[in-house]
């Protein structure tokens, strides 16, 4: 059954969701669930799926390249994978409306 956290418990890291979501994967392949026990491990890795999006997010939007600039200072600049990534978003939606 799925472990619930306690107020207190570390957050699982990406490491040890990715293994969960792997065990999970493997069981329900195995076709030896039950109907009931299927469902459950479904849902558990929804949830695991769910923290690792999240966690990835989060570290993307920690991203940055040191750049030198103007003056040859080292200055932060956001990392522009996420902003083309997001423009592509947003183009695929623009076009979805015609």
């Amino acid at each position: 059954m799925a472990r619930k956290k306690k107020t207190g418990e570390k957050q699982s890291s990406f490491e040890e969701l990715m293994e969960r979501l792997e065990d999970i994967a493997g069981e329900l392949e195995s076709g030896e669930l039950g109907l009931e026990k299927a469902i459950a491990r479904y849902e558990e890795g929804v949830k695991c799926y769910q923290q690792c999006h999240k966690i990835l997010s989060d570290a993307e939007k920690k991203v940055e390249i040191l750049t030198r600039g103007e003056t040859g200072e080292l200055e932060a600049v956001p990392f522009e994978g996420a902003a083309a990534a997001d423009e592509a978003s947003e183009d695929e939606n623009d076009a979805s409306l015609f």
